[in-house]
């Protein structure tokens, strides 16, 4: 047998997911190959550098999907460093999911990575040598994993759905419905939501039949969750709505005209059920460009009729460094402008979301689709929206510990949910939360632990965070990207991190 190194990639501290990396561990050990868990780093290893090298070294990703790891974000940048790893080699590492106790649909980001690809499935230990039988044939290149059939709706979301309702009253002293873990996509009927002023802004827009927004804020901030809230309104004003996430774009098709905007019509059309006709269409003597602008108003706007088209694209950032981006904004800039110019396009609506600032993105802005319409700008949660989101939790906390958790994490969307979801379950007290919450086995560990992996990920992002914390200040290029990732803000006319949690985190492990 070829002796294979496999990376075990689980979220800790589960009632499955961990034993059962520690027995494939132990099993596939035994076979003789090279394994990593993360149980086997020494004290005072960089465990960062160390969970880079083993992944450009692995040869397969097995994966554990339950319904904990799917919602870990440190599980999520594994996934990613694999994937970057997959495109730089060609073939390397293979990824092997394996569902423990999950049958459930993934969360869209995952999906994107992982909707194509078989997986193995395990209900209980009595499944651990039909499993290991599996994962041995694969290693070895015997057999594929077998994709056995899901008894729930085990598809990877096809768009973000929408965080919740925003006009669910506030209630008092319980929480406003069942609790919902804060990771994730949350239904639309989900009484957790906070409106803020963009929701209301977005709303009033989508009275025109032509629109263009743009959705622009830092990680974790929501922008996936407005953005599903506008495909949804689209929908109930009778447009057909095509999601498109350049998540699931590879280098190779950024790069590459033709591959590029042959995907994106692909994916648009396919994205409203429509049949491909895209092939006949793409046969014409004309650029890639002018193919995909001949394609929208030949074959999608008619079949969008009688209600139009909202054309709705999240993580557009992923084009940033690639060559076709300012071409590519261009193109939608042009379609923007066609409202005004031809029949066709009058119900034409645009939605997009971005991370990064305007410029970073194209360069010449009279072309870019960013400075038209109207632009959306999350913002962290002010004291009022986080009284009200203590409100909908049962309100564990009182005015006084409110404001203490509130200098902590300065409004943070995603972590001041995630506090207020552990203390209405009564898993932490606030002097316990936060006592460790700066510890990467605390509360917020998972989410400490992927910002640090993707700043380690960049070395020059990981020198200017350095730079920022110690001077207040840091080159621009990589100023705006630590801004659009969330980590950084503006204050004063200095850089500072951005909340106290990440300040006393990264002064630590930096």
């Amino acid at each position: 047998m070829t002796r294979q190194r496999i990376f075990i990639s689980y979220k800790r501290n589960t009632e499955f997911d961990q034993p059962l990396a520690e027995r494939l561990l132990a099993r596939l050990h035994a076979q003789g190959h090279d394994v990593f868990l993360d149980q086997t780093m020494v004290v005072g290893e960089n465990w960062v550098k160390r969970i880079q090298q083993e992944l450009v070294a692995a040869d397969f990703l097995v994966l554990l999907l339950s319904e904990h790891s799917v919602q870990s974000q440190m599980v999520a940048e594994e996934v990613r460093m694999a994937m970057e790893q997959r495109k730089r080699s060609g073939t390397r590492p293979v990824i092997l999911p394996v569902r423990v106790r999950f049958e459930g649909a993934l969360p869209y980001d995952l999906g994107a990575c992982l909707n194509q690809v078989n997986y193995a499935l395990w209900r209980d230990p009595s499944d651990d040598e039909r499993l290991l039988s599996e994962l041995t044939r694969a290693v070895t290149g015997l057999a594929d994993l077998p994709a056995p059939t899901l008894s729930g709706a085990g598809l990877a979301a096809d768009v973000p759905l929408p965080s919740a309702n925003p006009r669910a009253a506030l209630g008092t002293g319980a929480p406003r419905g069942p609790l919902e873990a804060p990771e994730g996509t949350i239904s639309p009927e989900s009484p957790f939501y906070v409106t803020r002023l963009a929701d209301g802004v977005a709303e009033e827009e989508q009275q025109h039949a032509g629109y263009t927004l743009t959705i622009q804020a830092p990680r974790q901030m929501g922008k996936s969750s407005l953005l599903g809230r506008v495909m949804q309104r689209a929908q109930h004003a009778g447009k057909q709505v095509a999601f498109v996430d350049f998540q699931g774009f590879g280098t190779a098709e950024l790069a590459d005209p033709n591959t590029l905007y042959h995907q994106f019509c692909y994916l648009v059309e396919d994205a409203l059920g429509l049949a491909s006709e895209l092939d006949k269409h793409w046969a014409a003597p004309l650029p890639p460009l002018q193919k995909a602008t001949r394609f929208m108003e030949r074959r999608i706007l008619p079949a969008c009729q009688p209600g139009g088209l909202l054309l709705a694209l999240d993580e557009a950032d992923a084009l940033l460094d690639a060559p076709t981006s300012s071409d590519f904004f261009g193109m939608l800039r042009s379609w923007h402008n066609m409202r005004a110019m031809r029949p066709a396009w009058k119900l034409f609506a645009l939605a997009q979301v971005i991370s990064t600032e305007p410029h970073m993105l194209i360069e010449n802005l009279s072309q870019s689709p960013f400075n038209v319409g109207t632009n959306l700008r999350l913002e962290d949660f002010t004291r009022e929206e986080v009284m009200q989101m203590n409100a909908s939790h049962g309100a564990p906390l009182g005015a006084g510990e409110l404001a203490q958790l509130y200098e902590l994490l300065a409004g943070h969307p995603y972590l001041m949910r995630k506090a207020l979801y552990l203390l209405s379950k009564r898993r932490h007290t606030l002097l316990d939360l936060l006592r460790e919450a700066d510890s990467e086995s605390g509360p917020f560990g998972d989410h400490l632990r992927a910002m640090l992996a993707r700043l380690h990920a960049r070395p020059d992002l990981l020198m200017a965070m350095r730079s920022a914390l110690r001077t207040g200040m840091a080159d621009t290029a990589q100023r705006h990207r630590l801004m659009a990732g969330g980590v950084l803000k503006e204050s004063g006319g200095r850089l500072v991190a951005r909340c106290p949690l990440y300040s006393l985190y990264l002064t630590r492990v930096l």
